[in-house]
């Protein structure tokens, strides 16, 4: 089955299907969530995940708990094949949502000590509005999935894994929900993350392109 969205070396391919989109649009809706299989071919995401686990990693901290940060330049390869014309358009058709520039970064989250995941965090500011989250694991681990709840009532919504290479998790950013990562309970979970915005970003003119990305691996 061909994927509905796929972001590889040669461009952007997605489906114009009117009526996979609006079932698309129903539910990231109801569920303020979608999976995309196949989001990177299994090639290229491998290749990426490659360099990011060559690149090593740094501790970073932030409010919603620490996590190490990847210290090369393969995220922001990898999000420059985001910062695409045909991607944002996907990103509104589904969302309802008019996204203008992307922003990402790598990570790897481990085993903590403290058995703690990444807190709850609304992802709101800095303009953002739609987040993705894509596996880059090449290792199998356990949890470290993706829940979601309401902000008011903490309200569980979701519970979603994503073990597969390649697959990325879409997910909407507003004030009355917010998301985290579980504890990762065994191995370790390397993934790429990032936020679609209303905003252009800095540099957003060398970033956008409308066809192949020559300087991708």
């Amino acid at each position: 089955m061909e994927p509905v969205i796929c972001v590889g070396r040669s461009g952007t391919r997605r489906s114009r299907d009117p009526q996979v989109l609006r079932g698309l649009r129903e539910a990231f809706a109801r569920d303020r969530f979608l999976l995309l299989p196949s989001f990177l071919p299994t090639d290229l995401a491998a290749t990426f995940a490659r360099l990011v686990e060559a690149g090593g990693f740094e501790l970073d901290r932030e409010g919603s708990g620490y996590w190490e940060k990847c210290a090369s330049g393969a995220p922001a390869a990898l999000a420059g094949l985001l910062n695409d014309r045909s991607v944002f358009e996907f990103i509104g058709e589904i969302s309802g949502k008019t996204v203008m520039s992307f922003i990402g970064r790598a990570y790897r989250y481990g085993v903590r000590p403290d058995g703690e995941g990444i807190a709850w965090h609304p992802d709101t500011e800095d303009r953002r509005a739609v987040g993705i989250s894509i596996n880059l694991s090449r290792r199998p681990y356990d949890g470290g999935t993706w829940q979601l709840r309401r902000a008011a009532t903490r309200q569980g919504l979701a519970s979603v894994p994503n073990p597969r290479l390649g697959q990325a998790l879409l997910f909407d950013l507003a004030e009355d929900v917010e998301h985290r990562m579980a504890p990762v309970s065994a191995g370790v979970k390397v993934a790429f993350a990032g936020w679609f915005r209303y905003a252009r970003a800095p540099g957003f003119s060398d970033w956008l392109r409308s066809g192949p990305l020559e300087s991708q691996p």
